[in-house]
């Protein structure tokens, strides 16, 4: 069991980094009466910009959050089934790896998404962005003590209530 213990590790490390970012550029306020874009507030970005980078990966948004809503749910049985002593070890590390494969398309989609409105972002933009994606894995979560999880150090996260012709739900 040693194995799938280090392996449960490391999925955490790998899913906070990720929950962290999706979680720093998602808005979380009450919807507007237009569309939200809470990377284009986090970064400023002008609208026009902020546009561009939304119609560079116009699926990211509705992917990303069907694919955390899975990871989600895979973790849910997870737990589940080690809150039962009675489950087969089989049948955990089988969830083990529904739980690892649904934390990788996730991880997958963000890095395409990244990798999709970098060329859109300013060299200072992309700095920013990457600096806090990079810190936001290395440090599992939180990047200042006693902040909140995914919120940048020294900044507030994205903003609540922007509307700047962007889609509605997500980071681009």
């Amino acid at each position: 069991m040693r194995r799938s213990t280090q392996i449960l590790i490391l999925l955490a490390a790998v899913a906070v980094g990720i929950s962290a970012f999706i979680a720093t550029v998602y808005s979380g306020g009450a919807p507007s009466a237009g569309p939200r874009c809470p990377l284009g507030d986090w970064l400023r970005l002008p609208t026009d910009q902020c546009k561009t980078v939304c119609d560079a990966d116009p699926g990211f948004r509705g992917e990303a959050g069907d694919l955390a809503d899975r990871k989600s749910q895979e973790r849910l049985t997870l737990a589940a089934l080690l809150e039962d002593p009675a489950t087969p070890g089989d049948q955990i590390l089988d969830q083990v790896e529904r739980v690892i494969a649904a934390n990788a398309a996730l991880e997958r989609r963000v890095a395409q998404h990244l990798l999709a409105i970098r060329s859109h972002l300013t060299p200072d933009q992309q700095g920013r962005l990457l600096r806090f994606c990079a810190e936001s894995v290395r440090r599992g979560c939180c990047v200042k003590p006693g902040g909140n999880c995914g919120e940048p150090a020294g900044e507030g996260g994205c903003s609540r209530g922007a509307s700047d012709g962007c889609a509605e739900r997500g980071i681009g």
